[in-house]
């Protein structure tokens, strides 16, 4: 459904979202951050083909965080918008990349004994990126991806000074291309 969705959202859609369009080529990738499982959290990706050249990606995430005596939820919206140096091919998202990446993530902490809410704050990021994507047999996709660029903290009740500080991303994203 989602590829569904994003095909229908970036004006490419054709009777069935999930087939590769008119020429054979695979436009479409549903993917997920492998390293998001690692830091107790869930990420999903959904990227189409706009252009020769040109892709986006749109990208949730939900996390936990904070044990014992905390819990903390990270709500994350994002999207990246992908320049492809060799869009040919069987596979049109497939090869050298170069991102302009922007998300928004609101963290809230509660203290668990009493369900009391203790505060909430946003991040907010910007980054280019460079990555290639590898596929197996013209349905896996394995994209790495290494960025750089800035990450504001802001306070939910606007109390504290947000913060800046610069950020280097190392991605890493596994997914089916439709």
């Amino acid at each position: 459904m989602g590829a569904a969705v994003l095909a229908a959202a970036t004006g490419r859609a054709h009777a069935d979202a999930g087939a590769p369009v008119e020429d054979g080529t695979r436009d479409t990738v549903v993917s997920t951050q492998v390293w998001a499982a690692f830091t107790r959290g869930l990420a999903l990706e959904g990227e189409h083909r706009v252009a020769p050249h040109l892709s986006v990606v749109i990208e949730s995430g939900l996390r936990g965080g904070a044990l014992g005596d905390y819990s903390s939820t990270t709500w994350m919206l994002g999207a990246d918008l992908r320049w492809w140096f060799r869009p040919r091919g069987p596979i049109a998202i497939a090869g050298p990349y170069l991102a302009a990446h922007a998300s928004a993530g609101r963290t809230s902490l509660v203290m668990s004994a009493t369900g009391d809410g203790l505060g909430t704050s946003w991040g907010l990021e910007q980054r280019a990126d460079v990555g290639w994507r590898f596929t197996i047999r013209g349905r896996v996709a394995l994209t790495p991806s290494l960025g750089v660029g800035t990450h504001e903290d802001l306070d939910g009740r606007g109390r504290l000074a947000p913060t800046t500080r610069s950020s280097i991303a190392v991605g890493l994203e596994i997914g089916c291309l439709l």
